[in-house]
């Protein structure tokens, strides 16, 4: 990198923004920086100016917070490793350099400011959240990328950049299996050898079945998960969405319960249902009767046999996007006696599934969200006049990283 004309400030880190930047000030300009802490006076380099923000990487710090810790990871974010000619370092882990504690109250505090930003929520509303037991080895799910460079094959992360590949011989985020299997498939050449140049590599792990594996151009090495869970075992298929962090995916199992339990519907719409968790559960707390969508055929397969397998009867599930199952939906349920369980990806809910949504006005809306920025808009636009926000609470499935899930509960006005 030329640093002949290279940017040198010396900044106040104000707070940490969402996804797990510093944020400080430079004349006014917002300036990012990867690696710090709310309080602490860095030295940084600006890397990238835009109109409204720049991006910065940290040289030193001068000022360090209390609550600075040492990284686990050699690859995660700190001065030393982001002072290297070509910033290379893993962009994942943005909490690893902050004690836990700290960095679930950080994360609360984003939650809580996008959420009252974007609607008229009460403080009594937010619960207080859900931290992990443990913040590193809880990974059951990883993917790894594939890039060739002058003849060696590396095999790890993206990088800031989101196109290079930061080579990972471990992750301390991941459980140990997952991490032997990778020892394992490093060390047979002819498999690394094998790989070509941007191709994925999926791993993931459960008690009943250990770790395996699949490439984008292969099957994996079993199809079929079984996950342990508070329900009982479910059967995932292992290109099926299912959560990362299994005691936590138990706690939102039973904060969901408990609500379903506490609204006591005739009727529970699942959308985006994946294999079943959440209707299953409806279905346990008393629910009427449960109806489960997805676009995924096979996580459906799944939720149907789960649903046996744990002995529901009350509940169906189809094979379809969350608009075409609202259709369904409406013909056989009224919208005073539903309750919609919302669980979409990270990009949040279609407008056309908010607009039939609203339409449909279910009595109340358990909105599950791994993506706080896509959730707050959705909020706002629900809570435009129909729905007002009951409870919300973080829930900590993602530690060290700049991600987290919630559960909302909203009531119709």
């Amino acid at each position: 990198m030329n640093r002949h004309n290279e940017e040198m400030a010396t900044l106040r880190i104000e707070k940490v923004v969402y996804r797990g930047n510093g944020l400080a000030r430079m004349n006014g300009l917002a300036v990012f920086v990867p690696g710090t802490i709310e309080g602490e006076l860095a030295e940084i380099r600006i890397e990238e100016r835009k109109k409204n923000f720049a991006k910065a990487v940290l040289v030193r710090i001068l000022d360090q917070s209390p609550y600075r810790v040492k990284p686990t990871c050699p690859l995660a974010a700190v001065a030393t490793e982001m002072c290297a000619s070509d910033s290379s370092y893993c962009p994942g882990c943005s909490y690893q350099h902050i004690a836990y504690e700290e960095e679930v109250r950080i994360k609360n505090g984003q939650f809580t400011e996008m959420i009252s930003y974007k609607t008229n929520v009460k403080n009594d509303a937010f619960l207080a959240p859900a931290a992990s037991p443990v913040p590193l080895g809880y990974r059951n799910k990883i993917t790894l990328h594939t890039w060739r460079r002058e003849g060696k094959v590396l095999l790890g992360y993206l990088g800031p950049d989101n196109r290079t590949v930061i080579d990972v011989m471990e992750c301390p985020l991941a459980v140990q299996p997952i991490n032997d299997l990778l020892k394992d498939l490093r060390g047979k050449s002819g498999f690394i050898a094998s790989l070509m140049n941007g191709e994925n590599i999926t791993m993931r792990y459960t008690d009943i079945d250990g770790a395996h594996y699949k490439t984008d151009r292969a099957f994996p090495t079993r199809n079929i998960l079984s996950e342990k869970t508070s329900l009982g075992m479910l059967e995932v298929p292992f290109s099926s969405f299912f959560q990362v962090y299994p005691k936590i995916a138990d706690y939102l199992v039973a904060e969901v319960s408990q609500m379903i339990h506490s609204i006591n519907p005739r009727f529970v719409a699942d959308l985006y249902c994946g294999v079943g968790v959440f209707g299953l559960a409806a279905s346990k707390a008393g629910a009427g009767r449960v109806i489960g969508v997805d676009n995924e055929t096979d996580a459906i397969s799944a939720a149907i046999q789960n649903a046996r397998s744990v002995g529901i009867e009350n509940a169906e599930f189809k094979a379809v996007s969350a608009e075409e199952g609202l259709k369904k939906i409406r013909r056989e349920f009224t919208g005073d006696e539903t309750c919609m369980i919302l669980d979409p990806p990270r990009s949040g809910l279609e407008k056309t599934v908010i607009e039939k949504i609203l339409d449909f006005e279910p009595s109340d809306i358990i909105y599950v969200s791994c993506a706080a920025d896509t959730l707050a808009r959705d909020l706002q636009i629900l809570c435009g006049g129909k729905y007002e926000i009951i409870s919300a609470r973080l829930f900590d499935m993602f530690p060290r990283t700049p991600y987290f899930e919630s559960v909302t509960r909203l009531a119709r006005i």
